[in-house]
């Protein structure tokens, strides 16, 4: 009796196991889907651009064009475009060329492909190509901010899935070897549900793992107070003093092959894979690289003094000092991405297994209910008009949240894709060239990359881009814009950048009078100050 009320626990276990598995695999059939099929095409994101793009591919050759040949290239060929982000000086693999972020308000955020070997500029491509959209898509659909929350959240979704699968399927163990039944649909859909579960019980695993640790990152740190996973790190830079010192004439830097010989010379393992080019006068040249880790082609950092030629400081991941390991071992073992195809295939493999687990899921059920409805005498017209209408069916009362999500993303994605191409050149509020001290410098502003609105309105933000004459940016200590009736000095926002993308963001007063201006303010390397300014409004001039 005793044995048989037992019995009985474990079957109700097992059935509300059972019944918590089949309503979280309904519920969220249609994201789940979505993100677990775009994560398995997301794999081979670098490989699918590889294939469009003809730019992207070279031919292998034992000679390599020097960094400082990369760049001259490339602000010869587009002079009109500031570089963002890394310049890398390897390739993804031996076939693919460097791909070099820039920017211009004209032409949206472009990737200009340099051949490696020639020092040749091959082309450009769209910032959105269709494997990094996939990529970008499977980690937050498209939705700032709530899309991570979204897509993070569905770690535990999986935890559960997982755990209730397996009690669900008891002595799943011996499932491995047992071949499907070819009875009839949802018997097929059934058993292969179970067979490429238990295979992919290794693969789930690292799948909740790394996502729960995207979900601390990306959610928990910026929205729920957890504690920080990576601490922040303080790249180090050229005192001020120092740097106050070298005038009062503009120093030179030293040429980026120059700085990468100091680098090798003091780490000879040391694999240069990027350059982090300073956005001011006074941060460091950062290479960054490999000294043989199996993970990360860039987890260790040399900072490097860009006129003295000094290294800064070192941040190499044997020496346990890198911060970015976890990060880039988690990326790693998320997308297959650590042994070349070899990995990524097997990882695309499980990803379209998994897949399956959720539409075989879906099949399974609707079979079962739709032999449940016929028993109640419901036609299989009704069941499929149930299944399809916007509410309820199978997937209850979460189907309208689904659709809504899913329609959300489907519009954030047409929405970015237009935002990285659109041009706000034309709708950019232009202030001519005038003289600031000894130079000639000008202005743009606009509303932002891809923002095509009118930037001069009350209280928005906007962004200020500086128009150099020739060679001045580097003869330009330190730059500062400021809007107002007075002129902030020193006190206003910092331009960085490259020139072509020099930058600063700026707050417009809720009130722009007659005497709102643009105030610009340059110091020399020799201390002294120089501004000029412009009427916010009336002193717009194409330049």
């Amino acid at each position: 009796m005793q044995e048989q009320a037992q019995q009985r626990g474990r079957v109700t276990f097992a059935r509300a196991a059972f019944t918590i598995h089949s309503w979280l695999g309904l519920s969220f059939c249609l994201l789940l889907t979505i993100i677990l099929l775009s994560g398995t095409l997301a794999v081979f994101r670098d490989e699918i651009d590889w294939l469009i793009y003809p730019q992207s591919r070279v031919t292998p050759s034992v000679e390599r064009a020097g960094i400082d040949q990369v760049l001259t290239a490339v602000r010869t060929a587009h002079p009109e475009m500031g570089l963002i982000g890394q310049v890398p000086v390897q390739g993804a693999g031996p076939r693919t060329g460097l791909n070099i972020i820039a920017v211009s308000p004209k032409d949206g955020v472009r990737r200009i492909w340099v051949d490696p070997y020639r020092g040749v500029v091959q082309g450009t491509t769209p910032f959105m190509m269709p494997g990094y959209f996939i990529g970008q898509f499977h980690s937050f659909l498209m939705i700032p901010t709530w899309g991570y929350v979204i897509v993070c959240s569905f770690t535990f979704f999986m935890l559960a899935s997982l755990v209730t699968g397996l009690i669900t399927y008891r002595k799943f163990w011996r499932g491995f070897l047992r071949r499907p039944r070819g009875r009839n649909l949802r018997t097929t859909m059934g058993d292969l549900h179970r067979l490429g579960g238990v295979w992919s019980i290794w693969f789930l695993v690292i799948m909740v793992l790394t996502s729960f640790f995207y979900f601390w990152i990306r959610v928990g740190e910026p929205l729920l107070n957890f504690p920080q996973a990576i601490a922040e790190h303080q790249h180090p830079k050229i005192p001020d003093a120092v740097l106050d010192g070298m005038g009062p004439q503009p120093p030179q830097m030293l040429k980026l092959d120059a700085l990468a010989a100091i680098v090798r010379k003091d780490l000879p393992d040391f694999d240069i894979r990027f350059v982090n080019l300073p956005e001011v006068h006074g941060a460091p040249v950062t290479f960054s690289g490999n000294t043989g880790e199996f993970f990360g082609p860039n987890l260790s950092e040399v900072f490097v003094d860009p006129y003295r030629g000094e290294i800064l400081g070192r941040d190499l991941a044997r020496d346990g000092y890198s911060l970015s390991f976890v990060r880039v071992l988690t990326d790693a073992l998320h997308f297959g991405d650590f042994a070349g195809l070899v990995s990524k295939t097997i990882w695309f493999t499980f990803g379209l297994i998994t897949t399956g687990l959720a539409v075989s899921g879906v099949i399974v059920f609707w079979k079962r209910s739709a032999r449940r409805a016929g028993a109640r005498g419901k036609s299989a017209r009704r069941h499929v008009l149930s299944i399809l209408k916007p509410w309820g069916g199978t997937m209850g009362v979460l189907k309208p949240l689904n659709i809504t999500i899913l329609v959300l993303a489907i519009a954030a994605s047409v929405m970015t894709l237009r935002f990285y191409s659109a041009s706000a050149d034309e709708r950019a509020a232009n202030y001519a060239a005038q003289e600031i001290g000894p130079w000639r410098l000008g202005a743009l502003m606009i509303a932002g990359l891809g923002d095509t609105s009118d930037p001069v309105r009350p209280g928005a933000r906007a962004m200020v881009l500086a128009r150099f004459c020739p060679d001045c940016w580097k003869d330009i200590k330190r730059l500062w814009v400021s809007v107002g009736s007075q002129s902030a000095g020193s006190n206003g926002q910092r331009i960085t950048g490259q020139s072509g993308f020099a930058r600063a963001g700026v707050k417009l007063p809720e009130k722009i009078e007659n005497n709102t201006r643009l105030w610009m303010i340059a110091e020399g390397w020799d201390g002294r100050l120089h501004q000029a300014s412009w009427r916010l409004v009336q002193e717009q001039a194409s330049q």
